[in-house]
This record gives C-alpha cells, structure tokens and sequence, in this order.
C-alpha cells in the first residue's frame, strides 16, 4: 500500500540540524486547492493517498536546503508520475518545445564540448533522468556516444522506440563518461547526496557533470511573507518547493555542499557559444544580478576534487 517515508536528516548534507518552516495538511487549502487544479488539468489525483501525510518544510542549518520531511515511497512515487499525471499529456507538452528551447541546449552543450577540449565523436555522454530522450537526440546530433537512464517506463519506450541506448540505475556502475547531464532531476530524488555519489564514480577522470534545479533562493521569504498560503504561488515564486514533486529545493549554497560532500567541486563553463545576442547579454548581467540578491545560479557543473 503506498505511503509516505520520512527523512530525519538533511538530504543533502546528512546533517541532523533544522527547523521547521511550514506544516500543512495535503488534503486541506491551500495545498488540496493547488494540488486538485495541478493534476486534473493533467491527469487525475486519488487524495485517499495522502491522508495521513503532512506537507512539511524543513530547512537544513548547516547548507540551507529545504526539503520535504514526508516523501512518497517508491509506490506513490509511481501512481504520481504515471497515473496522476497522464504520460500521452506530459509528452505532448515536450512535442511542443519551440526553437529556442533546442537552440539553447545546443548552445550549451557546444559550451562544454568546447571546455572538455576533445572531439565530439569521442566524447560519452550520460542523460540521467532523460524524460522522452530529447537531449540524448541532440547530444548525438554531435555525433557523441549516448546514453540516458530513466524510471519512468512510458518515457523508457518511447526513447528505446527513437533508438536511444538507454541504461537502468545498476547499469551506469558499468560505464565511465565524459559528461553526465541531469536538468530538472534533483529536486525530485529521494537521496540526492547519494544518487550524486553514484554518479561520480561513472565519471570519467576528467569529466564533468551538470546539475539544474529549480532556484530556491527566494523560498524562506515567500513562505515568511504569507505567499505559501496562497494555491497559485505554487506556480510560480514556491515552484521550488512544489508539494509531493519538488522534495529537495536547492540553492547554490546546499547544491555546492552536496557536491562536496560526494567528492566535486565547482568548474565554470565559458560561454564561448551562443544561439542569440539576447543569451549573450544574459551571461553578462546574470552575475550582477547574482551578487546583488545574494545568491547564484542553481545551474551548476562540477568534477573531481
């Protein structure tokens, strides 16, 4: 029977220090309101699965992450991505993704082929979590060697049916890659500290891996100021702490003492390439507006230490 587990220390870090933020019941508003409009625009939602679970926000004292104390086990984790939210749907959202969102990936990508100095043709590159393979596509447009790794199995068909190699978790042990890519993964993993270290020991010696999470650095205020009572801020300034789906909210502090912890550090990327003069500019005024609100990206590449 599916049910909720709890995480008695920070996800992240492993410390034991925190505090609560917020406590709420799932089946009562705000979160029943959002959570009722969220997944039936989508799919469906059982709230018999969440009766005796609380919405609970804990930020961790010794690398500020806030997290979710009560998760879904593996089982409600399964009917949430699988039921709740209806696969055909889910993929007609990413069948509509403009030019831009590719020409951003492909730009991105050309930054780190261009940092990791080799010819793509030679380069091993890793999607964790790839959703329906749109990454691994591009990646081996490059004519890199790819692979992707996913749970669900709606997306594992149909990225095998489109050719896509892909691995199951117990597989990767077997590889070593170049790059590891994972956007929009993080936040969803019960046990980011030791996915990440799972990771590492599959990269190569000079490689590198991204982490992209949605930006937490605004949650304890909003929440401070009364926003996480109202339903629609859960689409956008509390998105990083959405109930049930985004357990872990990063921001570059938490991220970086995860990576830490599992043996990385921080390594820039250039943005050498560009797909518009519009990203240009964004690589020019992100860091002020970094400084300024006291935080960075939660978009990250690491390697070894």
């Amino acid at each position: 029977m599916a049910k909720f587990n709890v995480r008695d220390k920070c996800p992240a870090c492993g410390s034991t220090a925190g505090h609560t933020l917020f406590k709420a019941k799932f089946t009562e508003p705000p979160l029943a309101t959002f959570l009722d409009q969220f997944y039936r625009a989508q799919g469906t939602i059982d709230f018999g699965c969440l009766q005796n679970a609380d919405y609970l926000l804990v930020r961790c004292d010794a690398c500020e992450l806030v997290y979710q104390q009560q998760i879904p086990d593996d089982e409600l984790m399964y009917i949430l991505y699988e039921q709740w939210i209806d696969p055909g749907f889910a993929l007609r959202l990413h069948e509509g993704y403009t030019a831009e969102y590719f020409m951003r990936q492909l730009s991105e990508f050309a930054n780190i082929i261009d940092h990791l100095g080799k010819a793509p043709a030679t380069l091993k590159c890793l999607d964790f979590g790839m959703g329906w393979g749109l990454w691994c596509k591009m990646a081996e447009g490059f004519g890199c060697d790819v692979y992707g790794s996913e749970l669900s199995r709606a997306r594992i068909d149909h990225a095998t049916a489109q050719g896509i190699r892909v691995l199951t978790y117990d597989d990767i042990r077997h590889h070593q890659f170049d790059f590891i890519h994972t956007e929009q993964v993080f936040e969803h993993i019960a046990n980011p500290l030791e996915t990440l270290a799972y990771l590492k020991e599959s990269l190569g010696e000079s490689g590198i891996i991204k982490i992209s999470v949605p930006d937490g650095w605004n949650v304890v205020s909003n929440i401070r100021t009364g926003r996480i009572r109202k339903p629609a801020s859960f689409r956008g300034s509390l998105m990083a702490v959405q109930p049930l789906e985004h357990i872990n909210s990063f921001n570059y502090r938490s991220l970086a003492a995860m990576a830490g912890k599992a043996g990385l550090r921080a390594v820039p990327v250039p943005p050498r390439y560009s797909y518009s003069w519009r990203g240009v500019l964004k690589s020019l005024v992100k860091p002020a507006f970094y400084l300024l609100r006291g935080s960075r990206p939660t978009r990250a590449y690491f390697t070894h230490a």
